[in-house]
């Protein structure tokens, strides 16, 4: 074989260079989906650190309501 001559790889030989060109691929979106679930993650605890509790709502909500029921009785 001449210097000009370029040596044709071998079938596993691009095999294993797509293996390892998907397998690049792969980690990279991975590492990306892992930060944005990090993020959202992130957003969901301060969207329920700013809520109040559901036994909370429940128990303003049962208050307003007698303070209503109370209002309605008393003729107010």
């Amino acid at each position: 074989m001449n210097e000009n001559e370029q040596q044709i790889p071998s079938e596993e030989q691009i095999a294993a260079r797509l293996v390892n060109l998907v397998e690049g691929i792969v980690q990279e979106r991975l590492g990306k989906y892992e930060e944005e679930l990090a993020e959202l993650k992130r957003e969901v605890r301060e969207l329920k650190d700013k809520m109040p509790s559901t036994a909370t709502s429940a128990a303003l909500k049962l208050q307003q309501d007698t303070m209503r029921a109370q209002a309605r009785g008393s003729g107010l």
